[in-house]
Protein backbone atom coordinates (compact mmCIF):
# COMPACT_ATOMS: atom_id res chain seq x y z
CA UNK A 1 0.00 0.00 0.00
CA UNK A 2 1.51 3.44 -1.40
CA UNK A 3 1.33 6.46 1.83
CA UNK A 4 -0.14 9.08 0.87
CA UNK A 5 3.52 11.33 0.89
CA UNK A 6 4.52 8.80 -2.39
CA UNK A 7 1.28 9.77 -4.52
CA UNK A 8 -0.04 12.88 -6.12
CA UNK A 9 -2.81 13.28 -3.25
CA UNK A 10 -2.88 17.18 -2.44
CA UNK A 11 -2.00 18.02 1.14
CA UNK A 12 -1.40 21.18 2.88
CA UNK A 13 2.42 21.56 2.58
CA UNK A 14 4.37 21.07 6.34
CA UNK A 15 5.92 24.51 5.58
CA UNK A 16 4.81 27.79 3.41
CA UNK A 17 6.87 30.71 2.63
CA UNK A 18 5.28 33.96 2.82
CA UNK A 19 5.34 34.32 -0.98
CA UNK A 20 3.04 31.06 -1.07
CA UNK A 21 0.80 31.62 1.72
CA UNK A 22 0.33 35.38 -0.29
CA UNK A 23 -0.08 33.49 -3.73
CA UNK A 24 -2.44 30.79 -2.15
CA UNK A 25 -4.74 31.76 0.32
CA UNK A 26 -5.40 35.37 0.12
CA UNK A 27 -8.77 36.13 -1.14
CA UNK A 28 -9.94 38.11 -4.03
CA UNK A 29 -12.10 41.60 -3.92
CA UNK A 30 -15.02 39.11 -5.10
CA UNK A 31 -14.35 35.80 -3.03
CA UNK A 32 -14.86 38.77 -0.02
CA UNK A 33 -17.77 39.97 -1.02
CA UNK A 34 -19.04 35.99 -0.82
CA UNK A 35 -17.59 35.52 2.24
CA UNK A 36 -19.77 38.63 3.77
CA UNK A 37 -23.19 38.08 1.72
CA UNK A 38 -23.14 34.24 2.97
CA UNK A 39 -21.97 34.56 6.77
CA UNK A 40 -23.07 36.79 9.55
CA UNK A 41 -20.66 37.01 12.39
CA UNK A 42 -17.14 36.81 12.07
CA UNK A 43 -16.81 33.51 13.14
CA UNK A 44 -18.86 31.76 10.58
CA UNK A 45 -17.26 34.50 7.94
CA UNK A 46 -14.12 32.46 9.27
CA UNK A 47 -15.03 28.97 8.52
CA UNK A 48 -16.55 30.04 5.30
CA UNK A 49 -13.29 32.13 4.46
CA UNK A 50 -11.10 29.06 4.92
CA UNK A 51 -13.07 26.18 3.74
CA UNK A 52 -13.29 28.23 0.44
CA UNK A 53 -9.42 28.65 0.08
CA UNK A 54 -8.60 25.14 1.32
CA UNK A 55 -11.04 23.51 -1.10
CA UNK A 56 -9.41 25.67 -4.18
CA UNK A 57 -6.05 23.84 -3.17
CA UNK A 58 -6.73 20.65 -1.94
CA UNK A 59 -9.76 19.77 -3.73
CA UNK A 60 -11.78 18.52 -0.33
CA UNK A 61 -12.91 19.75 2.75
CA UNK A 62 -10.68 18.56 5.56
CA UNK A 63 -11.66 19.80 9.48
CA UNK A 64 -10.45 23.19 10.11
CA UNK A 65 -9.06 22.00 13.38
CA UNK A 66 -6.63 20.77 10.69
CA UNK A 67 -5.47 23.54 8.77
CA UNK A 68 -2.38 25.10 9.61
CA UNK A 69 -2.54 28.36 12.12
CA UNK A 70 -0.63 30.42 9.44
CA UNK A 71 -2.99 29.94 7.18
CA UNK A 72 -5.92 30.62 9.06
CA UNK A 73 -4.36 33.72 10.37
CA UNK A 74 -3.61 35.18 6.97
CA UNK A 75 -6.88 34.31 5.86
CA UNK A 76 -8.70 36.16 9.08
CA UNK A 77 -6.92 39.61 7.47
CA UNK A 78 -9.50 39.70 4.77
CA UNK A 79 -12.40 39.32 6.68
CA UNK A 80 -11.08 41.97 9.52
CA UNK A 81 -11.45 38.94 12.22
CA UNK A 82 -10.31 41.50 14.79
CA UNK A 83 -8.09 39.49 16.17
CA UNK A 84 -5.75 35.99 16.07
CA UNK A 85 -8.51 32.96 15.80
CA UNK A 86 -8.15 30.71 18.41
CA UNK A 87 -7.60 26.85 18.24
CA UNK A 88 -11.91 26.87 20.01
CA UNK A 89 -12.81 29.21 17.04
CA UNK A 90 -12.12 26.13 14.85
CA UNK A 91 -13.54 23.38 16.91
CA UNK A 92 -16.63 24.63 17.30
CA UNK A 93 -17.16 25.23 13.64
CA UNK A 94 -15.97 21.37 12.89
CA UNK A 95 -18.78 20.87 15.28
CA UNK A 96 -21.97 23.16 14.05
CA UNK A 97 -24.64 21.97 11.62
CA UNK A 98 -23.60 24.92 9.94
CA UNK A 99 -20.52 23.22 8.64
CA UNK A 100 -22.38 21.34 5.98
CA UNK A 101 -24.19 24.54 4.60
CA UNK A 102 -20.96 25.84 4.45
CA UNK A 103 -19.12 23.42 2.65
CA UNK A 104 -22.26 23.26 -0.35
CA UNK A 105 -21.94 26.75 -0.42
CA UNK A 106 -18.49 26.25 -1.43
CA UNK A 107 -18.81 23.71 -3.99
CA UNK A 108 -21.70 25.34 -5.66
CA UNK A 109 -18.94 28.15 -6.13
CA UNK A 110 -16.44 26.31 -7.47
CA UNK A 111 -18.57 23.74 -9.04
CA UNK A 112 -17.74 20.63 -7.68
CA UNK A 113 -19.50 17.67 -7.20
CA UNK A 114 -19.85 15.97 -3.66
CA UNK A 115 -18.18 12.31 -3.61
CA UNK A 116 -21.34 11.07 -2.00
CA UNK A 117 -23.44 12.09 -5.64
CA UNK A 118 -21.20 10.51 -7.93
CA UNK A 119 -22.49 7.74 -9.97
CA UNK A 120 -20.45 4.08 -8.77
CA UNK A 121 -21.04 2.41 -11.57
CA UNK A 122 -19.18 5.64 -13.60
CA UNK A 123 -16.57 4.93 -10.75
CA UNK A 124 -15.96 1.36 -11.42
CA UNK A 125 -15.89 1.74 -15.13
CA UNK A 126 -12.90 4.74 -14.39
CA UNK A 127 -10.87 2.97 -11.88
CA UNK A 128 -10.98 -0.59 -14.37
CA UNK A 129 -9.95 1.56 -16.76
CA UNK A 130 -6.85 3.64 -15.00
CA UNK A 131 -5.95 -0.02 -13.90
CA UNK A 132 -6.28 -1.28 -17.42
CA UNK A 133 -3.60 1.22 -18.77
CA UNK A 134 -1.70 1.54 -15.00
CA UNK A 135 0.29 -1.03 -13.50
CA UNK A 136 1.53 0.22 -9.70
CA UNK A 137 -1.31 0.75 -7.09
CA UNK A 138 0.74 4.28 -6.60
CA UNK A 139 0.11 5.45 -10.42
CA UNK A 140 -3.70 4.15 -10.29
CA UNK A 141 -4.29 6.63 -7.65
CA UNK A 142 -2.70 9.25 -9.31
CA UNK A 143 -4.77 8.41 -12.41
CA UNK A 144 -7.76 8.46 -10.74
CA UNK A 145 -6.95 11.61 -9.14
CA UNK A 146 -6.35 13.50 -12.64
CA UNK A 147 -9.74 11.94 -13.33
CA UNK A 148 -11.48 13.48 -10.18
CA UNK A 149 -9.81 16.58 -10.66
CA UNK A 150 -11.04 16.71 -15.03
CA UNK A 151 -14.84 15.84 -13.89
CA UNK A 152 -14.70 18.39 -11.09
CA UNK A 153 -15.71 15.85 -8.59
CA UNK A 154 -14.68 16.24 -4.67
CA UNK A 155 -11.72 14.26 -4.10
CA UNK A 156 -12.95 11.61 -1.12
CA UNK A 157 -10.57 10.57 1.95
CA UNK A 158 -7.19 8.72 0.76
CA UNK A 159 -8.12 5.65 2.15
CA UNK A 160 -10.94 5.57 -0.08
CA UNK A 161 -9.51 6.46 -3.29
CA UNK A 162 -6.23 3.51 -2.02
CA UNK A 163 -9.24 1.39 -1.59
CA UNK A 164 -10.81 1.58 -4.94
CA UNK A 165 -6.89 1.38 -6.87
CA UNK A 166 -6.11 -1.62 -4.63
CA UNK A 167 -9.79 -3.22 -6.07
CA UNK A 168 -9.43 -1.60 -9.63
CA UNK A 169 -5.56 -3.15 -9.85
CA UNK A 170 -7.12 -6.90 -8.57
CA UNK A 171 -9.66 -6.89 -11.14
CA UNK A 172 -6.95 -5.98 -13.77
CA UNK A 173 -5.09 -8.98 -12.88
CA UNK A 174 -7.83 -11.10 -12.61
CA UNK A 175 -8.87 -10.50 -16.23
CA UNK A 176 -5.71 -10.66 -17.44
CA UNK A 177 -4.82 -14.42 -15.82
CA UNK A 178 -8.51 -15.20 -17.07
CA UNK A 179 -7.78 -14.38 -20.43
CA UNK A 180 -4.64 -16.42 -20.81
CA UNK A 181 -6.72 -19.46 -18.83
CA UNK A 182 -9.29 -18.77 -21.14
CA UNK A 183 -6.93 -20.01 -24.21
CA UNK A 184 -5.80 -22.82 -22.89
CA UNK A 185 -7.14 -26.26 -24.23
CA UNK A 186 -7.99 -29.30 -21.06
CA UNK A 187 -4.91 -31.01 -22.42
CA UNK A 188 -2.68 -28.20 -21.87
CA UNK A 189 -4.54 -27.83 -18.44
CA UNK A 190 -4.35 -31.25 -17.47
CA UNK A 191 -0.46 -31.37 -18.48
CA UNK A 192 -0.20 -27.66 -16.27
CA UNK A 193 -2.34 -29.33 -13.20
CA UNK A 194 -0.20 -32.60 -13.74
CA UNK A 195 3.18 -30.07 -12.90
CA UNK A 196 1.77 -29.73 -8.82
CA UNK A 197 1.63 -33.34 -8.25
CA UNK A 198 4.33 -34.98 -6.92
CA UNK A 199 5.09 -38.24 -8.79
CA UNK A 200 6.17 -40.29 -6.05
CA UNK A 201 7.43 -40.46 -2.52
CA UNK A 202 10.93 -38.04 -2.22
CA UNK A 203 10.34 -36.97 -5.95
CA UNK A 204 10.39 -33.94 -7.21
CA UNK A 205 7.39 -31.81 -8.64
CA UNK A 206 7.42 -30.58 -12.22
CA UNK A 207 7.03 -27.24 -10.68
CA UNK A 208 9.76 -27.77 -8.53
CA UNK A 209 12.17 -28.31 -11.09
CA UNK A 210 10.99 -25.56 -12.87
CA UNK A 211 11.76 -23.33 -9.62
CA UNK A 212 15.36 -24.88 -9.90
CA UNK A 213 18.20 -22.64 -10.81
CA UNK A 214 21.20 -24.59 -13.08
CA UNK A 215 23.50 -25.77 -10.65
CA UNK A 216 27.40 -25.97 -11.24
CA UNK A 217 28.10 -26.37 -15.45
CA UNK A 218 29.49 -29.78 -15.09
CA UNK A 219 29.49 -32.32 -17.74
CA UNK A 220 26.29 -34.13 -16.18
CA UNK A 221 24.63 -30.86 -15.01
CA UNK A 222 24.52 -29.76 -18.79
CA UNK A 223 22.77 -32.64 -19.91
CA UNK A 224 20.25 -32.34 -17.50
CA UNK A 225 20.23 -28.99 -18.02
CA UNK A 226 19.35 -28.91 -21.96
CA UNK A 227 16.97 -31.93 -21.10
CA UNK A 228 14.84 -29.34 -18.71
CA UNK A 229 15.36 -26.59 -21.36
CA UNK A 230 13.99 -28.91 -23.77
CA UNK A 231 10.92 -30.03 -21.32
CA UNK A 232 10.81 -26.05 -21.07
CA UNK A 233 10.64 -25.77 -24.78
CA UNK A 234 7.84 -28.55 -25.16
CA UNK A 235 5.22 -27.06 -22.71
CA UNK A 236 6.16 -22.97 -23.56
CA UNK A 237 5.67 -23.32 -27.64
CA UNK A 238 1.61 -24.99 -26.90
CA UNK A 239 1.08 -21.77 -24.19
CA UNK A 240 -0.38 -18.60 -26.12
CA UNK A 241 1.38 -15.39 -25.67
CA UNK A 242 0.73 -13.11 -23.01
CA UNK A 243 -0.27 -9.73 -23.86
CA UNK A 244 0.31 -7.53 -20.47
CA UNK A 245 3.12 -4.84 -19.68
CA UNK A 246 6.61 -6.01 -19.03
CA UNK A 247 6.18 -4.75 -15.31
CA UNK A 248 3.33 -6.41 -14.92
CA UNK A 249 5.00 -9.41 -16.85
CA UNK A 250 7.53 -9.31 -13.70
CA UNK A 251 5.24 -8.88 -10.82
CA UNK A 252 3.33 -11.74 -12.14
CA UNK A 253 6.60 -14.03 -12.76
CA UNK A 254 7.33 -13.02 -9.31
CA UNK A 255 4.65 -14.12 -7.47
CA UNK A 256 4.38 -17.21 -9.26
CA UNK A 257 8.26 -18.09 -8.14
CA UNK A 258 7.19 -17.21 -4.01
CA UNK A 259 4.88 -20.31 -4.90
CA UNK A 260 5.48 -23.53 -4.19
CA UNK A 261 2.91 -26.54 -5.75
CA UNK A 262 0.54 -27.31 -3.42
CA UNK A 263 0.26 -23.64 -3.21
CA UNK A 264 -0.45 -23.00 -7.00
CA UNK A 265 -2.73 -26.06 -6.65
CA UNK A 266 -4.94 -24.09 -4.03
CA UNK A 267 -4.99 -21.25 -6.55
CA UNK A 268 -8.64 -20.84 -8.17
CA UNK A 269 -8.23 -22.14 -11.80
CA UNK A 270 -7.71 -18.97 -14.29
CA UNK A 271 -5.47 -17.38 -11.78
CA UNK A 272 -3.49 -20.89 -11.41
CA UNK A 273 -3.19 -21.10 -14.86
CA UNK A 274 -2.70 -18.19 -16.16
CA UNK A 275 0.66 -17.53 -13.56
CA UNK A 276 1.41 -20.60 -14.71
CA UNK A 277 1.59 -20.09 -18.49
CA UNK A 278 3.54 -16.64 -17.57
CA UNK A 279 6.05 -18.39 -15.38
CA UNK A 280 6.77 -21.04 -18.14
CA UNK A 281 7.29 -18.56 -20.19
CA UNK A 282 9.09 -16.76 -17.91
CA UNK A 283 11.35 -19.61 -17.01
CA UNK A 284 11.99 -20.69 -20.52
CA UNK A 285 13.47 -17.48 -21.73
CA UNK A 286 15.35 -17.25 -18.49
CA UNK A 287 16.61 -20.95 -19.18
CA UNK A 288 17.88 -20.43 -22.43
CA UNK A 289 20.50 -17.49 -21.94
CA UNK A 290 22.33 -19.61 -19.45
CA UNK A 291 23.39 -21.62 -22.67
CA UNK A 292 25.76 -19.15 -23.56
CA UNK A 293 28.06 -19.27 -20.89
CA UNK A 294 27.92 -23.14 -20.31
CA UNK A 295 29.21 -23.29 -24.58
CA UNK A 296 31.39 -19.88 -24.35
CA UNK A 297 31.74 -17.44 -27.26
CA UNK A 298 32.24 -19.03 -30.75
CA UNK A 299 29.94 -22.12 -30.26
CA UNK A 300 26.64 -23.42 -31.92
CA UNK A 301 24.13 -25.16 -29.86
CA UNK A 302 23.06 -28.45 -32.32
Amino acid sequence: MPQIHETAYPRIKPDLSPRELEETYSLTREEVDFVFKSARTTTTRLGLAVLLKIAQRLGYFPTLAEVRPDIVAHIAKFIRFGRRPKASDLTALDQNSIRQRQIELVRNRLGITAWSKVDDGWLALTADRVADARHHTRDIINALLEEFVHHRIELPAFSTVDRMATTAHTRANARILGKIAGELSDDIKARIDALFVRPAVGAETGWQMLRRDPRKPTDVEIRSYLQHIERLRTLADELPAVATSIPRLRDFFSYAQSLNAPEMAELIPEKRYGLAVIYIRGRYYKAILPLHGFFGHGTEVS
